[in-house]
């Protein structure tokens, strides 16, 4: 029994880590609410200017996964 563990257990260990974890794509103004749940206007009008905050390529567009770790990493938790 403890080696049918021990093979799922190695199992899944490959399984995770054949997947992709951060989705590595561009995303434009009006992709930030189907991604973040944020508005069209407010990387413009409330992120922009905020420290740290990633810029937008030459194609005016972000970086999915560094706007992901900026927000993650600048959220405001209330009780």
């Amino acid at each position: 029994m403890s080696k049918l563990f021990t093979c799922a257990y190695e199992q899944g260990i490959a399984d995770g880590r054949s997947q992709q974890a951060v989705d590595h794509k561009m995303i434009g103004r009006k992709d930030f609410d189907h991604e973040f749940g944020i508005k069209v206007d407010a990387p413009d009008k409330v992120y922009r200017d905020k420290q740290g905050f990633p810029k937008p390529e030459g194609d005016g567009k972000w970086y999915a996964p560094a706007v992901d770790k900026w927000l993650l990493n600048h959220q405001n938790v209330s009780n």
